[in-house]
């Protein structure tokens, strides 16, 4: 049977609104094959109710992560066989759309994950082959741990050393976000907190700083950012309401590339991580110690 949900990952610049999570249209089919609909945006939150609403700000600003120099994007997509043998993206499966990205001809893969050749991403009346395009399926029986201790870390780095626990609320492509649960490194801006998150964009695992200000301070320019009146998303699963947000993030480090990862410690490539060499001003105050 074909899997329930596919992703797409890789692209960067133009065309980058293809990469997300495609799930199966039950007892749909199109030119004889399944298909999948990327129903919105990849970062998202998952709570209920007050949890929902707590966890908005710290989704959205993952998202800013995601989708730095490109425009917010909530319109659906499709993933399907065309009769030309082709497994494509577009908006809608109409003859005549216009398709943003394709694979193929493949009549020999009957799903797209099994296609061999690269993708093609079709902007601007041009085709560009994107051999960083990749078509997978996720291992949905992985649980992710309670909670992932980040170590060996030095000088400037220290901060990013500490305990992260699983936010229950939010998640980027289905996979987890983890919340450091001790306050910043003494010396360092206290209302920064680090966030260990996935990109759909690099299928690496990003490790943030994120601002996390007094809602009526830290008004963001960004409507998706809609910091005011959200909770300080307490860490993991204890969250409180007191009138905070999460603002800008920045990235200090990230993982070897995997996209058949579901949280930071499954399925990772035995490589070590890239980290910053240049924190900005607001993470290089002085630690008081000299």
């Amino acid at each position: 049977s074909p899997p329930r949900l596919l992703s797409v990952g890789g692209r960067e610049g133009v065309g980058q609104r293809i990469n997300g999570d495609y799930e199966l249209l039950d007892g749909a089919q199109y030119n004889g094959r399944p298909c999948w609909l990327r129903r919105s945006r990849r970062v998202g939150h998952t709570g209920a109710n007050s949890e929902e609403s707590s966890m908005r700000t710290l989704a959205a600003a993952l998202d800013g992560v995601e989708e730095q120099g490109a425009d917010v994007d909530d319109k659906p997509l499709h993933l399907f066989f065309t009769e030309l043998g082709y497994w494509s993206i577009a908006p809608s499966m109409n003859p005549g759309v216009h398709v943003l990205a394709r694979t193929g001809p493949a009549f020999a893969a009957q799903t797209p994950d099994a296609a061999t050749g690269p993708w093609v991403v079709i902007a601007n009346g041009k085709t560009r082959a994107d051999q960083g395009i990749v078509c997978f399926r996720h291992d949905l029986l992985h649980q992710p741990p309670p909670t992932i201790h980040v170590s060996g870390c030095h000088g400037i780095h220290e901060q990013l050393n500490g305990l992260y626990h699983h936010a229950r609320g939010v998640a980027v492509g289905l996979r987890p976000v983890f919340i450091k649960n001790e306050p910043a490194t003494t010396g360092i801006n206290e209302e920064e907190r680090k966030v260990l998150h996935f990109s759909q964009k690099t299928g690496c695992w990003l490790l943030s700083s994120i601002d996390h200000a007094d809602a009526n301070v830290a008004h963001c320019s960004d409507a998706r950012l809609e910091a005011t009146n959200i909770s300080a998303a307490a860490l993991a699963d204890k969250i409180h309401e007191d009138g905070h947000a999460w603002g800008d993030a920045v990235v200090l480090a990230r993982s070897p590339v995997s996209w058949q990862s579901m949280s930071p410690v499954h399925r990772m490539p035995r490589e070590a991580w890239t980290v910053r060499a240049e924190f900005p001003p607001r993470l290089r105050q002085s630690r008081g110690d000299g």
